[in-house]
């Protein structure tokens, strides 16, 4: 990573901590003391997801991660990192690879008058396998042919769709091998 690339991840994290201590701030000074202290819950929640993230050892997904809300402005995918203090090293790039893939494939049924919300839930499945479970809720053009899209690929586990009133909820799981 270029120290330029640095310089603007760190911009974008001051900006966004920024944000919250500002909804912080203004829901204080507007006497809201449950939203406060709702917000400040979600913020510990976020630092602790984050923290976890980075004690993977897993440098390339944990980027990608980080970043991906400011590189892919039609989407907002949070994170959960269910796991403690494992090394995912060996796997690093095959979960980013993954992971790059499959947003790459939503991207080409995304609409950019549309903002697509998702959660990545990052969770070991037994000691042969890490699960990530990515879900993704949007108005998505031809759905029948991303579904199926999604079925086709051989590192995708499980793919569902599911009809909401205006929008598709999609869930995809991809196991990661863990052995060396």
């Amino acid at each position: 990573m270029q120290a330029d690339e640095v310089i603007r991840m760190l911009r974008h994290a001051r900006h966004d901590w920024m944000n919250q201590l500002q909804l912080i701030q203004g829901y204080a000074s507007m006497g809201k003391e449950g939203k406060m202290k709702d917000k400040i819950n979600e913020v510990i929640a976020s630092a602790e997801d984050e923290r976890r993230l980075m004690n993977i050892k897993a440098p390339y997904l944990t980027l990608w991660l980080i970043s991906f809300n400011w590189d892919h402005p039609y989407y907002r995918l949070s994170y959960k990192v269910n796991v403690d203090d494992v090394d995912l090293s060996h796997r690093d790039i095959t979960m980013y690879a993954y992971c790059e893939e499959l947003i790459r494939i939503f991207e080409r049924f995304s609409d950019p008058n549309v903002l697509y919300k998702g959660e990545l839930n990052l969770e070991m499945g037994t000691d042969q396998y890490i699960r990530l479970l990515v879900t993704l809720t949007g108005d998505f053009k031809d759905q029948k042919k991303l579904h199926q899209e999604l079925q086709g690929k051989r590192f995708i586990y499980e793919a569902t769709m599911k009809d909401l009133q205006d929008t598709q909820q999609f869930k995809v799981t991809m196991n990661v091998d863990m052995k060396r």
